[in-house]
């Protein structure tokens, strides 16, 4: 589920058979008619993101191991790539060198976390991905802080929390992780 800045709420969940989606057609109004596909989607994967005002862009785990996979609705499923284990995405903006960004994160296969990032609402043309190397347990977070710098969150395997924050580099690059 996710709220737009129109004031609209979005319902997109995976079922047995598919996924189903549902709009309201006006802030707190009535919803549209539901809206079936037989799209396949990993158990507990599923995240949204505003990309665009007012339009949604839904993530989640191909479970055939084709990686992550972002829909719009009206269009097509794209395939992002990488690499991720169980559990579901974190997904933020954010601008890159001047780009509108998006930015994932999840658990990896390997079970360390791994990010990617790809230009807002033009996934087609590729997501970039990269394993921090550090051991996660459940999802990683995304947030970014007072100073519009990321900042990555994870639980690691002694179960301490440990975030990483955004360089003042080009491209998304982490300071070094820290435990809280």
């Amino acid at each position: 589920m996710i709220a737009l800045t129109s004031g609209c709420v979005e319902v997109f969940a995976a079922t047995g058979g598919g996924t189903l989606h549902w709009r309201q057609r006006e802030p707190g109004g009535a919803w549209g008619e539901g809206q079936a596909s037989r799209f396949a989607v990993a158990p507990r994967s599923l995240t949204a993101l505003e990309t665009a005002s007012d339009r949604a862009t839904y993530y989640w785990t191909d479970p055939a191991g084709y990686g992550v996979v972002a829909y719009r609705p009206g269009g097509w499923p794209m395939a992002l790539g990488g690499a991720p284990g169980d559990g579901a995405h974190a997904a933020a903006r954010a601008f890159l060198d001047g780009y509108d960004c998006t930015v994932l994160a999840h658990r990896g296969a390997n079970g360390t976390a791994a990010i990617g990032v790809g230009v807002t609402e033009n996934e087609a043309n590729g997501m970039w991905w990269s394993d921090t190397g550090v051991p996660c347990y459940g999802t990683p977070a995304l947030a970014q802080d007072a100073l519009g710098r990321m900042v990555l969150a994870v639980v690691d395997e002694n179960g301490a929390p440990r975030v990483a924050r955004q360089t003042d580099e080009p491209g998304l690059t982490f300071a070094q992780w820290q435990e809280l």
